[in-house]
């Protein structure tokens, strides 16, 4: 069963997360 809905829910939760984590790292 495929959820392209979970999945750019995932994608968009990991890219934020990681913009936060690199922006409080730089």
């Amino acid at each position: 069963m495929n959820q392209p809905i979970d999945i750019e829910q995932l994608c968009a939760e990991r890219g934020l997360r990681i913009t936060e984590q690199r922006r409080i790292i730089a």
